[in-house]
């Protein structure tokens, strides 16, 4: 009998440690589980910081000492904000020393960013003539025309619009050069920063077809596409002188003509000129800035000569 109790407290001894055990378990797995979660998160939370880590510039140069192409654009964009060429090292070490002190920050030397200042005008000139080309329609062009210092500088702002309606502002060559600053010169000027335009996008097909003989084949567009007929139907914006405005409509009549098919050729010679204008010729439009600026002159030259006289 006594053996008989003996073993059934064994066994209820038994089933306790077996009960704990089952618990003990349970509570691994759980364990198990959360630290399973937390290495997962770590696992992605280390993936997500090693990407942008990868993602970190490293200022390195290839065998033959050029600076790679996200550098130049850095050192563009540093330039174009008004940065000297003398300026542009300590001003990109001050910045990294506070935001990635861990950096190792080798730069041109001040000669080679004054040759990348050089630079900026064909890359400005690529952008624009990639644009130009693109256009659908020209929907205004507005210029003017300034001098300083005996050189006539002009500046031609272009609103176009893309495929699919979408309008985009482009500036012609930025602020260039005139021939002159008669009308007749200023349409020229106008005209021949198209041709060099075109061929900029010429130059960079040929470029692209010349480094990458066997592809990828570019998907830059025809040069021919940069076209001042595209501004037929839309507005030519300048100051108060409407000379140039109307050579630039006179210039545009004239290429619709060179345009038009031998059979239309009798319709078209029924036409005026003023009809053809009416027909497709673009708005003349005056700068609201330079109406604005005369009537300020005018009342003030007004207002001076009645003090004169009081």
């Amino acid at each position: 009998l006594d053996d008989i109790v003996a073993a059934q407290a064994k066994i209820r001894e038994l089933k306790g440690a077996l009960a704990e055990i089952d618990d003990n378990h349970s509570k691994s797995q759980e364990a198990l589980g959360e630290l399973e979660k937390q290495h997962e998160k770590l696992r992605r939370e280390y993936a997500a910081a090693k990407e942008k880590l990868e993602q970190i510039k490293v200022f390195e140069y290839d065998k033959s000492g050029r600076a790679p192409a996200w550098m130049r654009l850095m050192v563009y964009e540093t330039l174009v904000c008004g940065t000297p060429p003398s300026s542009v090292d300590g001003i990109v070490r001050a910045v990294l020393k506070h935001v990635a002190p861990f950096i190792k920050v080798k730069m041109p030397v001040e000669n080679t960013i004054k040759y990348m200042r050089v630079e900026i005008g064909l890359v400005s000139d690529a952008m624009s003539a990639l644009v130009l080309a693109n256009l659908v329609r020209i929907l205004q062009i507005g210029h003017d025309a300034t001098e300083v210092n005996g050189t006539v500088m002009l500046a031609a702002n272009i609103r176009g619009e893309l495929g699919g309606g979408k309008k985009i502002d482009v500036m012609l060559r930025g602020c260039f050069v005139a021939k002159g600053r008669t009308s007749v010169l200023e349409l020229k000027s106008i005209l021949e920063a198209m041709e060099h335009m075109k061929s900029v996008l010429k130059n960079w097909r040929d470029e692209h077809d010349r480094l990458f003989p066997d592809g990828p084949a570019h998907d830059l567009p025809d040069p021919d596409g940069i076209d001042l007929t595209k501004l037929l139907g839309g507005s030519i914006m300048s100051d108060n002188a409407n000379q140039d405005k109307e050579l630039i409509v006179a210039h545009l009549l004239s290429a619709v003509k060179e345009m038009v098919e031998e059979g239309d050729a009798e319709a078209l010679a029924a036409m005026s000129d003023d009809e053809l204008n009416d027909l497709v010729g673009p708005l003349i439009v005056t700068c609201a800035r330079h109406t604005s600026n005369l009537l300020v002159d005018y009342g003030a030259e007004a207002e001076f000569a009645y003090l004169k006289t009081a």
